[in-house]
């Protein structure tokens, strides 16, 4: 009787967890979707019901059982395994109950029970990639995927797999004050090049502590989004202490505002942060996060490559050579780089996640 059900009643799952990376662009899906007339949503992975970035009074959800195998302890490897294999048994289960129309699969080991229980039960899925490459759990469903949706078109080397660019931003923003006005709030002078410095929740404590306190041969001031653990005044005061106009801060979720503001911008190199760096046209000196080096190296050297960033490894380089780069970017931002970033942009033939998914659903 299952099968009987009218295809506009069956959900579309989307199987994800973890980090803001993931949740996020999913949640920006699940809302556009709904503005189309596609209501059945069910979200589904492990850590839902207390994952910070997750809305569960917005969104329909089932906890699946997930857990990363790569421990390098047997034990806790062993048990990660046990994990997985009941998280199948529950997707499974799920997947029996829902029917589901669709699957779209958003990365990562939370990810991995339902994509496991789609492919074994023939369920059409859709996988979101926004790194320069395919991550694990992707690259494991990638070769029998309905479609890869990229930003990146590096992601898809090697792969036969269909596949579509997203446009840029992945996750819609209001619309952005003019840069006098930003500036104006900020309390910032117009005249001079301005930095934007951010590290997010876990990254910000290396910029935190370097970057105040660097050697730059030209002038500039900036906006610093210190995280939730920095010393908002003894950043502030060592900004001052060079001379440097600043505007220190925890965090901001106006963050149009603060791309508005920025000529340059000093980050780490996640997917997310650098789908907005295209999407406000915003050169960059790139440093990968060491505990996610491998994909945000990736990403960095992409960026490199079209001559839209700078990268700085805190491993390997020298902690002299930062002030260097940061005079560099500060000489070229708003010139060739920010050109390549325009040209970078207006890509052809990218479409928005959620128009992508409609033409998947009406194929099916």
């Amino acid at each position: 009787m299952q099968n009987a059900q009218p295809s506009s009643d069956r959900p579309i799952l989307f199987a994800l967890g973890g980090t803001g990376g993931h949740l996020l662009p999913a949640a920006s899906l699940a809302r556009g979707l709904k503005k189309e007339g596609q209501n059945n949503l069910l979200f589904a992975g492990s850590g839902l019901a207390t994952n910070p970035f997750f809305e569960k009074e917005e969104f329909a959800y089932r906890q699946l059982s997930a857990s990363t195998p790569f421990s390098k302890k047997p034990v806790a490897a062993a048990r990660a395994v046990a994990t997985l294999f009941r998280g199948i048994v529950e997707a499974l289960s799920l997947i029996r109950e829902s029917n589901p129309r669709l699957v779209v699969g958003f990365g990562s080991f939370h990810a991995f029970p339902l994509m496991v229980a789609a492919r074994l039960k023939k369920v059409p899925y859709i996988l979101f990639e926004p790194n320069a490459f395919l991550g694990r759990v992707n690259r494991l469903f990638a070769k029998r995927a309905h479609l890869l949706a990229l930003q990146f078109e590096e992601a898809k080397e090697g792969m036969a797999t269909p596949h579509a660019l997203i446009e840029f931003p992945i996750i819609p923003r209001p619309e952005a004050p003019s840069r006098e006005e930003a500036l104006n709030f900020y309390g910032l002078d117009p005249e001079l090049d301005t930095l934007l410095i951010m590290g997010g929740s876990q990254g910000a404590g290396f910029l935190n502590e370097a970057l105040p306190s660097l050697e730059v041969d030209r002038p500039f001031q900036v906006i610093h989004l210190v995280g939730p653990n920095g010393d908002l005044d003894a950043i502030r005061e060592r900004w001052k202490k060079r001379g440097t106009r600043c505007s220190v801060l925890p965090f901001e979720k106006e963050m149009e505002r603060v791309y508005a503001a920025a000529d340059g911008v000093i980050c780490r190199s996640g997917a997310g942060t650098l789908s907005e760096l295209v999407a406000y046209e915003l050169p960059s000196l790139l440093i990968p996060y060491p505990f996610s080096y491998l994909h945000q190296m990736k990403n960095a050297r992409l960026f490199e490559q079209m001559g839209a960033a700078l990268i700085f490894d805190q491993n390997r380089d020298a902690k002299e050579l930062l002030g260097d780069k940061i005079t560099h970017l500060l000489a070229h931002c708003r010139s060739e780089m920010k050109q390549n970033l325009k040209k970078f942009k207006r890509e052809e033939g990218r479409r928005s996640l959620v128009n992508i998914v409609l033409e998947e659903l009406e194929k099916l």
